[in-house]
């Protein structure tokens, strides 16, 4: 059976967002390069098919717009964005399909992504360590991490700050232990822990 369109209506506020009303009273909202592309008019008609074909190309065109909204919101990963999308209902396909685009227009960068992370946790007195578990977490691929962290720089002034708000009290062994895992656990490596807090304690325990 075929849909016949009866009324294509332009919605108010927009300059290319449509409805198309069809004989059964059903509507779909489309953009005006859809309506293009199918030659649709008022009293047309199409083969189910050719609906299916609409339909399908509707919803990747709402996906793109979706993914180009949660970018513009907030930078993301290209797996970040297929996770998130596939989360509120997209399929894979239009997941993918919307990254793609996003990717080749510029919108989506993974290796400018990930100096932005190397640049913001190591501001914030993060280590390599984290950096890397968020990599990961956040879906970048793992062939940019070693040259995104060649921009990674100790904050030596921020780890000192670190250690003196904690150790204000005194630099006990029991103390300096609790300082010293914290920095571990904050992604600092044991050699770059030893170096920071060599001038509370000569010896630093492996």
């Amino acid at each position: 059976m075929k849909a016949r369109i009866t009324k294509i209506e332009r919605l108010k506020n927009s300059q290319d967002r449509y409805v198309l009303h069809f004989e059964d009273e059903t509507k779909l909202k489309v953009a005006g390069s859809l309506i293009a592309k199918f030659s649709l008019f008022s009293g047309c008609e199409l083969e189910q098919d050719e609906l299916q074909r609409l339909k399908s190309e509707l919803e990747s065109h709402n996906v793109r717009a979706r993914a180009a909204a949660m970018v513009g919101a907030r930078p993301l990963s290209e797996q970040e964005l297929k996770r998130k999308l596939i989360q509120k209902g997209s399929s894979e396909r239009d997941a993918e399909d919307a990254a793609a685009w996003l990717e080749e227009i510029g919108a989506i960068d993974d290796a400018k992504y990930a100096s932005t992370l190397v640049r913001h946790y190591s501001a914030r007195g993060y280590g390599r360590a984290k950096i890397r578990d968020e990599f990961w977490k956040r879906g970048i691929p793992r062939d940019i991490w070693d040259e995104a962290l060649e921009e990674y720089s100790t904050d030596e002034d921020s780890m000192q700050r670190f250690i003196e708000a904690r150790l204000k009290n005194g630099a006990e062994r029991r103390e300096i232990k609790r300082v010293s895992d914290a920095l571990y656990r904050r992604g600092f490596s044991w050699d770059e822990i030893k170096n920071a807090l060599a001038k509370y304690i000569e010896d630093f325990p492996e």
